[in-house]
């Protein structure tokens, strides 16, 4: 580390002198002000960059802590943040989709997935509606079931209905007059 300073001091202290030496140049251009007219800008502009050359690594690390505290800050922001919303959004609107994904796996219960409107927000709002919809597919359900059972009771085709291993679980009326079995 020492060896590598060594190294860069001479270049920087030569490339220092000469940055100071031309600015000293321009600045003795300057028409009218006394100070760039002066003998001594040289002098002033060498010390001057002799002393601020410890300026560039206290940026550097002031940079970086600021940099660091930014990514902090944003990491506990974001965390926070899912948590608020996991617990708040994620977690209702997953329960809603397992109600959903069961409503349609057992469209004879619906009512069964309906979910406690126990919220004040949106979210509540669409949980209400949820549920609403579910009363209502219930409702059609049965109905379009009833309506469908009255016209194979009704129907003057024999109708029979089998099991996955054929065994007979269901006949009409018209069935069972032309089996003779009423």
């Amino acid at each position: 580390h020492h060896a590598l300073i060594k190294l860069i001091a001479v270049p920087t202290i030569v490339l220092a002198l000469a940055t100071a030496a031309y600015s000293a140049f321009l600045f003795g251009q300057a028409e009218g002000r006394d100070f760039w007219q002066s003998p001594l800008v040289l002098p002033h502009l060498l010390v001057g960059r002799l002393e601020a050359g410890w300026i560039a690594g206290e940026m550097l690390a002031y940079v970086l802590r600021v940099g660091g505290l930014v990514v902090a800050v944003s990491i506990f922001v974001a965390a926070a943040t899912m948590a608020i919303l996991g617990r708040r959004v994620l977690a209702p609107v997953l329960t809603l989709r397992q109600s959903l994904l069961g409503a349609a796996r057992d469209p004879a219960r619906p009512e069964a997935y309906a979910l406690p409107p126990d919220r004040g927000d949106e979210l509540g709002d669409v949980i209400g509606a949820f549920n609403t919809m579910l009363r209502d597919v219930s409702r059609n359900h049965r109905e379009e079931v009833a309506r469908i059972v009255a016209m194979v009771e009704n129907s003057f085709d024999a109708m029979l209905a089998y099991d996955g291993d054929g065994r007979l679980v269901y006949c009409n009326a018209a069935a069972l007059r032309l089996c003779g079995a009423e």
